[in-house]
């Protein structure tokens, strides 16, 4: 990955006359598949409406077939055989467009060779939504790298073969791609699973957070490869919400999280999120950024801030887990976003056995399946039992806040009081006085102050 500048903004509101930024969480319109400011979002002349389902299916199905025009599928399956000792191979007709094992970023195409065996090509995603060809780069050579390092602990993860970047001259294929090992079975969390199952699951998934808790890195951030196909620690690059861009690299856990807080608050100044109520939205991150610095996100030794850090799966919500009809972890899959992370927020409460509606009302405790899991960890007799039954902290300030969705001002509100019940502080109960009096603490820094001024203007 080459150094690159922070992004500024990821899109321009579209109105030519218009240069402010376009809202990330408000701002898209699947309409006419362009991004919009706050301003214009809901006065450029398409319906408020949702789309209906078949208008929806009818656009994505026009995004699909253009990525697959520009899909070279002779260069492909030219690679592909060459990698697989001459074999010829060709591509599964019964999903021409990859739209059984498509997500929110990617499509995969199915690679049959002769002996009946099959690989996936992994596909990026370009629509309206699409990062610029920089950053989707890196993100996507992130996950290669993170591939490559994952095959040398042996864990179950798919297998990379080749991959090529976009609007890269040397990549034939024509798009971003990678080949990749299929992994058989089913995601976890569309199975019908009983707590026996579950907890057998678990007990596998405890194994693996053991098997990675074995191999450390020095500092926080995203795995990369440099041009002689080395893997190091880069800038963290992005995240699976959508919302942040190059952060990093960070020796310690503290300058990590009030980074993660400054990057929102500048988005917040930019108008990129959080612009129908910017001063709350500000102040709770000013708040937050003031907790990271304090060291409060870590409730365990404070040397734990400062390493080893351990490789953390950033969108692991269940459909990551492949399973057999035995429910035996067969591989565990999407590691775009995977990063570095302090060992209390790589191996603490996650995505995967959440209740999130929990999280977004700000209801404090543990679920049932986070017990699952730390209890098969106890059973391992594994040190890192303590983190998985720990305060879920870590797990609203990067998935509640952190989101990047359109959501109201008494919701934000809400998800700040989960945060702060989980570090043990009081929850708020009159947040006009709590308002008042954080806008107050600011008035002796300049920049904070001047700020908070400009974004009252725009709330008027």
């Amino acid at each position: 990955m080459e150094n690159r500048p922070r992004m500024s903004r990821f899109w321009t509101c579209s109105i030519s006359t218009c240069s402010n930024a376009a809202a990330i969480d408000i701002g898209g319109c699947e309409h006419c598949t362009k991004n919009y400011c706050t301003e214009h979002a809901a006065h450029h002349g398409c319906s408020e409406a949702p789309l209906d389902d078949a208008a929806w299916k009818g656009a994505q199905v026009r995004e699909l077939q253009s990525l697959r025009a520009k899909i070279n599928d002779e260069a492909l399956m030219k690679r592909a055989s060459g990698l697989n000792q001459g074999m010829p191979c060709r591509l599964d007709e019964t999903d021409f467009l990859g739209e059984s094992r498509m997500g929110g970023m990617h499509i995969h195409l199915r690679l049959i060779f002769a002996d009946h065996s099959a690989w996936l090509v992994r596909v990026l995603r370009q629509n309206y939504t699409s990062f610029d060809d920089g950053l989707s780069n890196d993100i996507f050579l992130s996950e290669c790298a993170t591939l490559k390092w994952l095959e040398t602990i042996d864990y179950p993860a798919p297998r990379l073969y080749d991959y090529g970047l976009r609007n890269d001259p040397s990549n034939s294929v024509g798009v971003a791609f990678m080949l990749i090992s299929e992994i058989p079975g089913n995601p976890l969390n569309q199975l019908d699973t009983s707590e026996a199952q579950l907890s057998k699951v678990y007990s596998q998934l405890a194994d693996l957070h053991i098997r990675l808790s074995k191999h450390s890195f020095d500092r926080i951030g995203s795995l990369t490869l440099d041009a002689n196909g080395n893997i190091s620690i880069g800038p963290i690059t992005g995240d699976r919400t959508g919302t942040l861009s190059y952060l990093g690299p960070f020796a310690n856990g503290r300058e990590y999280y009030s980074a993660w807080s400054r990057e929102y608050m500048r988005l917040i100044v930019d108008g990129q999120m959080f612009s129908q109520y910017p001063v709350n939205a500000y102040l709770i991150f000013k708040h937050l950024e003031q907790l990271a610095l304090d060291g409060k996100c870590n409730q365990f030794e404070a040397e734990l801030d400062d390493g080893p850090f351990y490789l953390k799966h950033t969108d692991d919500k269940g459909d990551h887990i492949f399973v057999d009809d035995d429910y035996n972890i067969t591989g565990i899959i999407d590691w775009s976003f995977a990063r570095t992370v302090p060992m209390y927020e790589a191996f603490g409460p996650s995505l995967v056995t959440a209740r999130m509606g929990d999280i977004f009302r700000g209801t404090t405790g543990l679920s049932e399946q986070d017990g699952y899991l730390s209890e098969a960890l106890k059973a391992k007799r594994s040190r890192l039992a303590r983190f998985a039954q720990s305060s879920d902290t870590a797990r609203r300030f990067i998935f509640g806040l952190g989101m990047g969705m359109s959501m109201s001002g008494v919701e934000a509100l809400g998800l700040f009081n989960g945060i702060l019940a989980a570090l043990g502080e009081e929850p708020i109960a009159d947040w006009q006085k709590w308002r008042e009096n954080a806008i107050s603490r600011c008035a002796n820094d300049d920049k904070a102050a001047s700020t908070i001024r400009s974004l009252i203007q725009k709330e008027l």
